[in-house]
Formats: C-alpha cells, structure tokens, sequence
C-alpha cells in the first residue's frame, strides 16, 4: 500500500514525532481526510508498518531445516537480507517501538517475543549444552548485530557483500569454542 511506504520513508527520515498524518496523506497523493478511510491515525499507520516488517522478517526467516546449523544460517542470513533490503522498513521497526500506543505494543511485542523464541530455540539445537539464558543472551546478541545494518550509513560494498559479512560474523560469534 503506497501510505504505508510514505509513511515508512517519512518515519525513517523525520521520525516518528516529526511526521503529520496530513504530510503522509499528501505525499501518498492523497487529500485532506481521505487517508482515515484506511487508518484511524498515525499511530494505526506505525502499527501496520510493524506489522508488515514481522510479517516479512518470518517470511524471510521460515522453511526451517532439519539440521540446526543450516536452519541458523538461513536464519542470520535471511535476517541481514531483510534489514538490507527493506533498511527504511526495519529501522522504523526498530527504532519506533516507543511510539505506539500501549495496546499496539502489547500485540505486537508478542509477535516480537514469539520471533525472539524461533531464535533461541535453534540455537539452543545448535548448542544443546547451553542453558536457557545464554541461548536467550545468543540470540539478542545475534539479532542486535543484524538490526543494527538498517542504521549503517552507505557503504562501498554491495548488499551482497555486506550481507555476507555481516552473517559471516555474526555466525561466527555464535559458534561454541
């Protein structure tokens, strides 16, 4: 939906507090009231958007393996794909939790927390002499490596290169001496 990537590319440029519904509804094309005939305001704009980069870091992370270490390495580097590809989507994602309204975060941080435990379960198959905690300290550790590309300034290197870099790191990390 061309609001949603308005919005999206507003609250990554502006932030979220720095953004109108007027000036989303304006740059989609859209005049005056008509974009509350698809949202009730902005913080329902913010809900879809988290809504659409969960459901597309699960697409991108699913077809889970058998084997724990190609299910993990599908995983980091599904992950770093997404936050690439879709950098503006993902850093609102990650940086605008704080703006939703408390029912909207409830609902989504299950979501979240649903997606946290995908992680923490494969690796705790990758490592089974790991206990709970630090597959959970794994996991966060992993996934703030990979989160973090979304703020990366433009670099040298081709999507791809860095995709692989920053997997290639962030499964090293994880490995057990």
């Amino acid at each position: 939906m061309q609001i949603l990537k308005v919005a999206a590319d507003l609250f990554y440029e502006k932030g979220y507090g720095g953004v109108a519904v007027d000036e989303i509804g304006s740059t989609a094309g859209l005049t005056g009231p008509a974009i509350y005939r698809h949202f009730k305001g902005k913080g329902e704009i913010l809900a879809a958007l988290f809504d659409q980069a969960i459901d597309g870091i699960l697409s991108a992370t699913g077809n889970i393996s058998s084997d724990p270490f190609q299910d993990l390495e599908h995983r980091v580097r599904a992950h770093a794909r997404f936050v690439l590809n879709e950098h503006k989507l993902a850093s609102v994602w990650i940086r605008e939790g704080r703006s939703l309204s408390d029912e909207h975060r409830k609902r989504l941080r299950r979501r979240e927390i649903s997606y946290m435990n995908q992680w923490i379960d494969c690796i705790s198959r990758c490592y089974p002499d790991m206990d709970a905690k630090q597959a959970e300290v794994a996991a966060l550790t992993a996934l703030g490596a990979l989160n973090s590309v979304s703020n990366w300034p433009k670099a040298p290197l081709s999507l791809t290169n860095i995709e692989d870099e920053i997997s290639e790191f962030v499964l090293k990390g994880l490995r057990r001496p």
